[in-house]
């Protein structure tokens, strides 16, 4: 019972991760440098745009998504701490 727990919390977290971080996305196309946090990152050229894209239907991968997460978690620390 509590190994099945442990497998569905995990599959919760990571889908609900991925949803933050592709929801958070596309809510902010209109005002992100897309080949800016690509460089960043290390990314491929183009992963994220063709993500946003809506004819190529492509989707990020798990590292993909949790690199950009940190870095969404590292601007609001930024953000969000007191001087």
């Amino acid at each position: 019972m509590l190994t099945m727990l442990n497998e569905y919390s995990s599959i919760f977290m990571k889908n609900n991760k991925r949803t933050r971080v592709e929801n958070w996305l596309i809510n902010n196309e209109d005002i992100l440098r897309i080949a800016a946090i690509e460089r960043k990152l290390g990314l491929s050229r183009g992963v994220i745009a063709k993500f946003l894209n809506p004819k190529t239907n492509r989707k990020l991968k798990n590292e993909e998504i949790n690199n950009i997460y940190k870095l969404i978690e590292k601007i609001n620390e930024v953000f969000y701490t007191e001087p």
